[in-house]
């Protein structure tokens, strides 16, 4: 009987299968991971633009005015009449003013004098009139007080053909009608302005003299009333004149470094350059400007504001956060040579074989300044001790002398290359730099904004 055959079906076990797409999914889970886990542990590079900047470290004071200026007062009381303008010059021994209990000195003025009016003087008033208008200040109130002392003189002028040339004659008529004359002891510029500050001077100054809730001021003008013994009027007999300012100790510092300054004064914005002195009065500091023009555009002030340019910079404007040092060998410049493949600049070693034998290399040299005849040269690839030859010549040099640059990390060619810089000025976030220096920088050059975070040479991740 034929074998009967096996009808059941065996089940082979399936054996252990790879699936690739998986795997890839895998392999580049893992790697985003590590980026992320890399990313998220380094220093993140923050990078800066370079841009063209002026800056200027200026500072604005409180000014107060010495000059060299006399008080004049009234010998008996009553009714003043000036014969000089606030602000106009006198020579010595000229009529100012006279006192009289009436209006007696006017009527005898207009008995000897012209009383026509010539159109050249209404010109000349219109012209004084359009002069003021166009310098008005609201601000500047004391002027106007100038202005009317000027005007009334000028009317007074017209009225009486009272010049210069006749106050000979003024005097003998005005004598003749009992009016006495007082007459200037110095030549300057005359004022009728007057404050209770004149009697200081840089001799005896303290810091209240910069108190301005002490400080009052007392006008006159013809026709006022004044008591014997009172201040007719203020004459500044020099064009030299001083400004002195109170700075703070942070401000001293930067004085003493000055022999003089670039300041400009308010009202009329007049920019000039001074001498300028530190001194000290009683434990308190105090800086005095020296001046020899302008006294009569601040005549009737005390107080007056300073502008004081300490830096005035233009150049590249970086943050302090990218500036760094770095050392460098300090080769002299007739061992630089060019050599190799290429036309870059670099030294020529002396090196020696197993033999003991003498032989000569050339290295490329990346030189980031020259200065003196020197070379200020990369340390990489180079040792401390090793000896230079002068091509075409037997002379040598062994490299010891070290020096160190201020610069910053360039990464326009996506790696960190140091450049340096040349800093103008500089205060507590920014530093201006030159521009356009050798191996230096330009504008819109791109710089690691932290240096912290900057390798030398390596290539930015």
């Amino acid at each position: 009987m034929a074998d009967k055959k096996d009808n059941k079906v065996k089940k082979l076990k399936k054996g252990f299968r790879i699936n690739v797409g998986h795997l890839i999914f895998v392999f580049i889970f893992i790697y985003i991971l590590v980026f992320v886990i890399n990313y998220l542990s380094k220093d993140h590079i923050s990078i800066y633009t370079v841009t063209d900047y002026s800056i200027a470290d200026d500072n604005i004071f409180t000014g107060f005015i010495i000059r060299d200026e006399a008080l004049v007062n009234t010998d008996k009381a009553g009714y003043i009449t000036y014969y000089a303008a606030a602000g106009s010059k006198i020579a010595k021994n000229s009529p100012v003013f006279s006192i009289n209990e009436g209006d007696k000195a006017a009527e005898l003025i207009r008995e000897n004098g012209k009383q026509e009016i010539t159109e050249n003087d209404y010109q000349n008033i219109r012209n004084r009139i359009d002069d003021y208008i166009r310098g008005f200040d609201r601000s500047d109130f004391a002027k106007l007080y100038d202005f009317k002392s000027q005007l009334n003189m000028q009317i007074f002028e017209a009225q009486t053909n009272v010049r210069s040339a006749d106050y000979d004659a003024l005097a003998e008529a005005l004598s003749k009608g009992g009016v006495d004359l007082s007459s200037s002891e110095y030549a300057g510029i005359v004022t009728m302005t007057f404050d209770n500050m004149g009697d200081i001077t840089t001799k005896n100054i303290t810091s209240k003299a910069f108190d301005k809730d002490s400080y009052s001021v007392t006008r006159l003008t013809t026709g006022d009333l004044v008591e014997k013994g009172a201040k007719a009027y203020r004459v500044v007999k020099s064009d030299t004149w001083s400004i002195v300012l109170k700075p703070d100790e942070k401000q001293l510092e930067k004085f003493k470094d000055l022999t003089s300054a670039d300041i400009i004064l308010s009202k009329y914005g007049i920019k000039i350059n001074v001498p300028v002195k530190c001194f000290e009065r009683d434990g308190e500091n105090f800086v005095r400007l020296s001046l020899g023009r302008y006294v009569s555009n601040y005549i009737n002030d005390r107080y007056l504001d300073v502008e004081v340019n300490f830096n005035n910079a233009s150049g590249l404007k970086i943050p302090n956060s990218a500036i760094t040092q770095k050392d460098f060998y300090i080769i002299p410049e007739e061992y630089i040579t060019k050599g190799g493949n290429s036309d870059k600049p670099g030294i020529i070693m002396i090196e020696y074989d197993e033999n003991g034998k003498e032989q000569m290399k050339f290295q490329t040299a990346d030189i980031y300044y020259k200065k003196d005849n020197n070379c200020y040269v990369d340390m990489s690839h180079i040792e401390t001790g090793t000896v230079l030859v002068k091509k075409d010549s037997k002379k040598r040099y062994t490299i010891s002398k070290k020096g160190s640059l201020k610069g910053v990390y360039n990464v326009n060619e996506g790696y960190f290359k140091f450049r340096r810089i040349e800093v103008l000025f500089d205060n507590d976030d920014y530093s201006v730099v030159k521009a356009d220096t050798e191996y230096g920088l330009r504008i819109y050059d791109h710089i690691v904004s932290d240096v912290s975070t900057a390798i030398d040479e390596e290539l930015i991740y």
